[in-house]
């Protein structure tokens, strides 16, 4: 009974505001009794243009400069805006990768100021010796624009923090973190500029710079790059592709961003990876020309780990 009258009670109050509501909200004004006359409709919205009038003024002088992107604090570095893009006229001419990128030794090789100094100094050794036999090298002919300017800003932006990014560990900060902006290791090969070749079945070369098929199509032997160097300076070979393979990629024990071994199965049987010498690896695969495992063997996937560092942290030898 208690709370029927509660109820009751709230009801009364609901009908009580709704009637409240109708009879003061909404109505027509009152017209003009005889002997008033009604004020002209222009003159009485002249005083809201009148007082729309200050939001006009400018922000005072020193607090913040109103930037063609948006209003910049003032002590905001003094970059102008960059140039208009042209966006969404251009078409993507479609080319021969070898058209686009190759790997040869140059006449001669250039460096900023800077490092120049460091190399004579003694902190660096020559350019020679820190590129490899045969550095990967783009096209002009792949370049619509040109090199560029050497130089300039870079603008940018990262979408995700860049603390916290334990790559080997399965920790990622996104494809905007700082990953995104200075992936620290590289693979085999490439998938992502595919767009740009006129093919997609295998993938541009990377740290793999070419490739053959047996005739039969169950063997991929894949050359790499000589004299590629970590940033520590030791040399990198096929034994840190072999130890990402076999012990990170294949290892069960281990948990790290992209695909594990049983992505490269074919018909239920593994695929067999195999160092031929230290700049030549061979893969053996269940069935011909599997060229779908090409998208395994890229960034994200297949990050070739360098060895003499990751090695002694490994759960087998670590404890």
């Amino acid at each position: 009974m208690k709370k029927y009258r509660v109820l009751l009670s709230l009801l009364l109050m609901m009908a009580v505001v709704l009637l409240l509501a109708a009879c003061g909200g909404g109505s027509e004004p009152a017209a003009p009794t005889q002997g008033e006359e009604a004020a002209p409709a222009e003159e009485a919205a002249a005083p809201a243009e009148e007082a729309a009038a200050p939001a006009e003024e400018a922000a005072p002088a020193g607090e913040a400069r109103d930037g063609k992107y948006g209003e910049m604090p003032a002590d905001s570095v003094p970059y102008g805006d960059p140039p208009e893009l042209d966006l969404g006229g251009a078409t993507v001419e479609r080319m021969p990768i070898d058209q686009i990128v190759t790997y040869k030794a140059l006449d001669e090789y250039h460096e900023p100021e800077w490092v120049t100094a460091l190399v004579e100094a003694g902190e660096l050794p020559p350019i020679e010796e820190r590129l490899p036999a045969e550095p990967k090298v783009i096209l002009t002919s792949g370049m619509s624009d040109g090199i560029g300017t050497y130089g300039d800003a870079w603008r940018d932006f990262s979408a995700c923090p860049t603390a916290g990014w334990n790559n080997g560990a399965g920790v990622t900060a996104g494809w905007f973190g700082i990953e995104s902006m200075s992936f620290n290791y590289q693979a085999l090969v490439k998938t992502g500029p595919l767009f740009r070749a006129d093919q997609d079945l295998e993938p541009f070369p990377n740290l793999a710079k070419s490739w053959d098929w047996s005739e039969d199509g169950l063997e991929l032997t894949m050359h790499l790059m000589e004299g590629v160097k970590w940033s520590d300076g030791e040399p990198f070979n096929a034994d840190d592709v072999m130890f990402t393979w076999e012990d990170l990629i294949n290892d069960p024990n281990v948990v790290r961003n992209g695909v594990k071994g049983e992505a490269f199965n074919l018909d239920d049987q593994p695929s067999i990876l195999e160092k031929v010498d230290d700049y030549t690896i061979k893969w053996t695969f269940a069935e011909p020309f599997p060229r779908q495992l090409f998208y395994y063997m890229d960034e994200g996937d297949f990050n070739v780990s360098p060895r003499h560092i990751i090695e002694p942290l490994h759960p087998k030898n670590s404890g």
